[in-house]
């Protein structure tokens, strides 16, 4: 008695992209020390390949085939397209993400009002003199979030402090 049977697959793999640290905003913001994972899934004939380019500056980057971590070069806006293939020929919808780079790091400032100047030339504040601290991540394609990080000095350093938005201390 001889007897066969066949599979059929005609469902595409599925595709997911985990992206790694640093991050900001479920990854949409990222730097171009960020690793980017794709991991395809098919439970019938298997995953064959999954192929992935990146838009970035106006050019697309050929299609490649992904062998492992891959991350984004250059400041601004890019697009990532990624899709996979299974082992019956099945290829999935192209998926296609933006993404931000952002290298370079908030700009910080800080000032204070009036001031007193010795003869040697050294500035002297009193405890009124109001004291500024302000933060600006403004590059073209920044998060335009930040983390002020200050201490205080007034005979023993206070421990670090955080803050969001500009300072002022008067």
């Amino acid at each position: 008695f001889n007897s066969s049977y066949f599979l059929t697959d005609i469902v595409p793999p599925t595709t997911t992209k985990s992206i790694g640290y640093p991050q900001y905003a479920n990854g949409t913001w990222v730097t171009s020390f960020t690793p980017f994972n794709l991991t395809a899934f098919d439970n019938i004939s298997g995953v064959n390949a999954t192929y992935y380019r990146i838009w970035y500056n106006g050019a697309w980057t050929p299609w490649t085939l992904y062998t492992g971590n891959f991350t984004l070069t250059g400041e601004c806006k890019h697009y990532l397209e990624f899709y996979s293939v299974d082992n019956a020929g099945n290829a999935e919808a192209v998926h296609n993400q933006t993404h931000y780079v952002d290298d370079t790091p908030p700009q910080s400032t800080f000032e204070f009002g009036p001031y007193y100047i010795n003869g040697t030339g050294i500035k002297w504040i009193t405890y009124t003199t109001p004291i500024y601290i302000n933060a600006t991540d403004g590059n073209i394609c920044s998060v335009g979030k930040y983390t002020l990080h200050y201490r205080i000095w007034n005979g023993t350093w206070t421990p670090w402090l955080n803050s969001s938005e500009n300072l002022v201390f008067n």
